[in-house]
């Protein structure tokens, strides 16, 4: 029974707790709505107020704006100057053609024409830059300053015209003008346009048809040849691209730096030498007395065991092939039994080959028969009657020897090499027999008959 009693009393408690806790929850709640519903109300006040009649303190801070924006400047320049130690940058205003002082401090923000971040001493006096500044007192305070991606830029070229009377430049097709705020640089110093070479190695910044900056990346020197007008012929070559005949070889333009120099002559040896050329500077080459040229001579003789004679100086029985210096030689070759050959050769390459043909000298064979005055051929071509004397070469031959009434006969003579002349008595010929001279008679009549008929038609 008791048990039953406690039961019922915590029941009701139970009930009693969830009632209060679900009063608290309503209660909080209207709370919060009354709040929202007032903040609602004075926040739609406010807002209408203003616009009907706006506060002094409204406008305060859109004056102060327009004002800022006011003192605000952009600027499209060159670098003229920079001052690390005093946070300074000269910049000359391309619109408006003056210069202006911009002051940097460590909340100016700089970078290059791709964005990337920059300090004060990676600009260069000659950079084309886009500047937002502030105006304040007697200072201008930079915001911003960013190397220009609208300009233009032409690095280490060459070919560069200048017009100075009219102001303009030629690069290729392309024609530029320039005004008395262009910047030139040669070593961080300025330089004058006058002194600018065609060789030179530049390069020239601008925007539009303006060249802004021209910075000198390698000026130049001269080169000289020592007594260069008393040569004929030849050249100067340096490195690959500059060629000049020798009597022009006076202060020729070179760009500065180490150079290969050849000295070309036509019948010297080169002349090569490495120099330093400084901008400004003549540096004088002497060549000297520079050896010959050697070409090498070789002869192709059809025999052997001959005198060879080069100048009038006998070489050696085994020459065949001879160094010689550039230019003109008398070349002599004797030999025993043959004619002598001479000819002046000019050297001019470095190799010359020559055929030379040695003629045999003809000797002389008397031919005595009996009985003379026989009709003689030698190898089938008629020579004359004996006795008789006929110049032979060296070798074999065939003699025939006719005369009427006789048997022909023919011999085999040989010819050696030596300096006599040969003679030669052959047998006597034998008495032509009667048959042979009935047939050599038939011959001549028919000979004769068939020559009648000839002159008849």
């Amino acid at each position: 029974m008791n048990r039953n009693k406690n039961r019922s009393r915590k029941n009701k408690n139970s009930a009693s707790e969830q009632l209060n806790i679900i009063k608290k929850i309503l209660w909080i709640g209207g709370i919060g709505l009354i709040v929202m519903i007032l903040s609602t109300l004075l926040v739609s006040y406010i807002i209408t107020k203003d616009k009907e009649n706006p506060s002094l303190e409204r406008k305060k801070p859109s004056v102060m704006e327009d004002k800022t924006k006011q003192t605000e400047k952009k600027v499209f320049g060159v670098i003229h100057h920079i001052s690390d130690e005093d946070q300074l940058i000269e910049l000359y205003d391309i619109e408006e053609e003056k210069k202006v002082y911009l002051v940097v401090d460590i909340t100016t923000e700089m970078k290059d024409q791709y964005g990337q971040a920059m300090t004060l001493s990676q600009f260069r006096v000659g950079d084309i830059i886009q500047v937002k500044y502030i105006q304040e007192k007697d200072k201008n305070k930079s915001k911003y300053i960013r190397i220009s991606a609208e300009t233009w830029n032409n690095p280490n070229i060459n070919n560069v015209k200048l017009d100075q009377e009219q102001k303009n430049i030629q690069v290729g097709n392309h024609y530029y003008h320039y005004t008395d705020a262009l910047v030139t640089r040669y070593k961080n110093q300025p330089f004058d346009l006058a002194s600018l070479d065609l060789i030179d190695e530049v390069t020239i910044k601008g925007y539009g048809d303006q060249v802004l900056t021209i910075i000198l990346e390698k000026s130049h020197g001269y080169v000289t040849v020592q007594d260069y007008d008393q040569y004929t012929e030849g050249t100067l070559e340096i490195g690959t691209n500059i060629l000049v005949p020798l009597q022009e070889a006076n202060e020729v333009p070179i760009p500065e730096g180490i150079h290969k120099v050849v000295i070309n002559r036509e019948a010297k040896q080169p002349f090569t030498s490495q120099i330093m050329v400084e901008a400004g500077k003549t540096v004088v080459i002497n060549p000297g007395e520079t050896p010959a040229k050697i070409g090498t001579l070789e002869l192709q003789v059809n025999a052997k065991d001959y005198k060879l004679f080069i100048d009038e100086i006998e070489q050696s029985n085994s020459t065949k092939s001879v160094e010689l210096d550039y230019g003109e030689h008398t070349i002599l070759i004797q030999k025993t039994d043959y004619e002598d050959w001479t000819s002046t050769i000019e050297i001019k390459q470095p190799y010359t080959r020559i055929k030379i043909d040695l003629i045999q000298k003809a000797k002389f064979i008397h031919i005595q028969t009996n009985p003379s005055g026989a009709e003689v051929y030698v190898d089938d071509n008629y020579v004359g009657y004996s006795p008789i004397s006929t110049p032979l070469e060296i070798g074999e031959h065939k003699i025939l020897i006719r005369k009427e009434g006789f048997e022909s006969k023919e011999h085999k003579i040989n010819i050696r090499e030596d300096n006599q002349d040969v003679y030669y008595t052959f047998p006597p010929l034998e008495p032509q027999k009667e048959s042979s001279i009935e047939s050599m008679n038939k011959d001549t009549i028919d000979n004769k008959s068939t020559t009648e008929e000839t002159l008849a038609e």
